[in-house]
């Protein structure tokens, strides 16, 4: 525990652990996890993830931005989520929907501006991305920074694909206020089904 906790390991499994005929003990081998949370203190550990070969870089960029979760998937439809669960089940109705997602991002529990306007940039810069679905809730956290961010992301660039925005949560009413005067297809519905339709309507649109 002594050299687990300074480490900021979240898992230490050794296996097998060998006692030597003098009594010493030696690990012969080991799994473990840290807290990529706990990197900026671990500079060793940070050296040797940043030079992971498999990272993709926008998973470098995500970490950086300090989302909780960046994955590339391959598909049409880029997500932000913020929640883990509400991320998922974005994913599974775009693909009940006939649509495929792009990526899976859970911004983590901190909304602010620029977190979310990095994390917007972040999927529109997946190639092959034909539209993107926004989903929200903020229990504490203001939804009107969250607005200002995704507005600051669309109008610092030419976006050319439909963005459709479910946000709920404190200070919703403005945040829609918000996207609205600036032209964002916003949905207010509690159903994420329904921005998810709103979403496959616009593509069909376009095609």
């Amino acid at each position: 525990y002594e050299s687990v906790r300074p480490a900021d390991l979240m898992l230490a499994e050794i296996n097998p652990l060998l006692v030597l005929a003098d009594g010493r003990l030696v690990a012969a081998d080991a799994r473990i996890e840290g807290d990529e949370n706990a990197l900026f203190r671990q500079e060793n550990t940070l050296a040797l993830y940043e030079a992971r070969e498999d990272r993709v870089p926008r998973e470098v960029r995500a970490q950086k931005l300090g989302l909780n979760e960046f994955v590339e998937l391959g598909g049409e439809v880029g997500i932000v989520a913020n929640g883990a669960g509400l991320g998922m089940a974005t994913m599974d109705l775009l693909q009940a929907a006939g649509l495929r997602p792009a990526n899976f991002l859970e911004t983590g529990g901190r909304i602010t501006a620029d977190l979310v306007r990095g994390a917007l940039e972040l999927v529109l810069d997946q190639p092959g991305i034909r539209g993107v679905l926004v989903n929200l809730y903020g229990g504490i956290n203001p939804m009107i920074d969250a607005a200002r961010g995704l507005v600051a992301a669309l109008e610092a660039r030419d976006v050319g694909v439909p963005v459709v925005v479910r946000l709920r949560g404190n200070e919703q009413e403005a945040a829609w206020s918000v996207l609205e005067r600036a032209g964002v297809e916003t949905e207010r519905s509690l159903e994420t089904a329904v921005a998810v339709r709103t979403l496959a309507r616009l593509l069909e649109a376009r095609t």
